[in-house]
């Protein structure tokens, strides 16, 4: 008797948890899809470069598929470029996100290039946000560089 209420009770744990991560993927999935929609109608190129970007993000993150985030960025980068854009702020935050694909690979000299332009953009727009952000990135660059002190610094900035 005790031996099948375990059974029943092991089963009924790891079927909610299959459960739970089948909705979390179909949420990401989700989001990924309504994503998509927004690049295919959107009718600004900032829009769909921000778009393409989220989607790097996506497939980095969520999908630790480095590459295929890169296939994304990089579309984001090229549209930027072509619209006059890449000096706006939605360019800085292309140069960040490749910044951040690049590092994650190990890049750690391309990362601190895009890092170094989407800098000088914050910079000169004055958007401390960004800024931010992008020392918290580049604390990580030290942190894999083993320059701790150099990375806690960054991070409390």
């Amino acid at each position: 008797m005790k031996r099948a209420l375990l059974i029943i009770l092991t089963f009924a744990a790891f079927h909610s948890e299959s459960l739970q991560a089948q909705w979390n993927f179909l949420q990401t999935r989700t989001q990924a899809d309504s994503v998509r929609r927004v690049i295919a109608t959107a009718k600004h190129d900032s829009t769909r470069i921000g778009a393409l970007c989220d989607l790097g993000v996506y497939w980095n993150y969520t999908l630790g598929k480095p590459d295929s985030a890169l296939v994304y960025v990089r579309e984001a980068e090229k549209l930027a470029q072509t619209s006059n854009l890449s000096t706006a702020l939605v360019g800085a935050r292309v140069y960040h996100v490749l910044g951040t694909i690049l590092l994650n690979q190990t890049k750690v000299k391309d990362a601190e290039e895009y890092y170094a332009k989407a800098r000088k953009i914050y910079e000169e727009r004055d958007y401390k946000r960004g800024l931010g952000f992008l020392t918290n990135s580049t604390g990580a660059v030290f942190y894999t560089q083993n320059k701790l002190p150099v990375a806690a610094e960054q991070y409390e900035k």
